[in-house]
């Protein structure tokens, strides 16, 4: 019997990453990723959709740029002496964490894309910054986790599959957490419409100009 995953759960996936041309643009290897469900290893919402699924089944999630890597942000990038880098030999491609006189934002990595003239361009973007994406996933594998079997050194997810920085990735819970908040209140509506017997006469203020019979 196919495994069903939960949250806690040790699960290994396969993923295709697909433009909205249908051309794909990333991929795992073929053995997948393995990731700890509810613990925010990826994008809250692919997360999310991963409970409930069984070993062996396919789905689709598709991500906004403010749910994966953010918009392009003209702001993320800076032009820098390379002496300032520290780094001798620099070359296109290079990743800093941190460059002088820039607040440091956890999780965004800011990358060389051209060199000239004593003078560095680094790119604070994603790569995919700006791109709406179709994340195809499979699930290879479930399997059950106790506390401690597996800590955050074991644990190697690529880029492509988190948000870019700490901030989107705050602004994709925070959108996550909007769209359960409307499907609670949508199911709570509905829960009510059933229960409630219809009324002859209707309900609300329509019921006040009903003109009573004399008694």
């Amino acid at each position: 019997m196919a495994k069903t995953v939960e949250a806690g759960s040790l699960v290994t996936i396969f993923v295709t990453v697909w433009d909205l041309r249908g051309n794909i643009v990333d991929q795992t290897g073929e053995e997948g990723v393995s990731l700890r469900c509810g613990n925010e290893d990826v994008f809250p919402r692919m997360d999310q959709a991963l409970v409930g699924k069984k070993e062996g089944e396919s789905f689709d999630v598709i991500l906004e740029p403010e749910e994966s890597f953010g918009d392009f942000d003209e702001n993320l990038v800076h032009l820098v002496p390379v002496a300032s880098l520290g780094v001798k030999n620099l070359k296109k491609g290079m990743r800093f964490s941190h460059i002088p006189g820039v607040p440091v934002d956890e999780g965004r990595a800011y990358i060389v894309t051209d060199i000239a003239d004593g003078q560095a361009v680094l790119d604070g973007n994603h790569p995919y910054a700006g791109w709406t994406l179709r994340f195809s996933v499979k699930v290879l594998r479930v399997e059950s986790l106790e506390e401690g079997d597996v800590d955050d050194s074991d644990i190697f997810i690529p880029d492509f599959l988190k948000p870019a920085s700490a901030s989107v990735k705050r602004e994709a819970e925070d959108m996550l957490d909007v769209e359960r908040a409307r499907k609670r209140i949508s199911e709570a509506l509905d829960r009510r419409e059933q229960s409630e017997p219809a009324h002859p006469m209707g309900s609300g203020l329509f019921t006040s100009f009903v003109p009573k019979k004399d008694e």
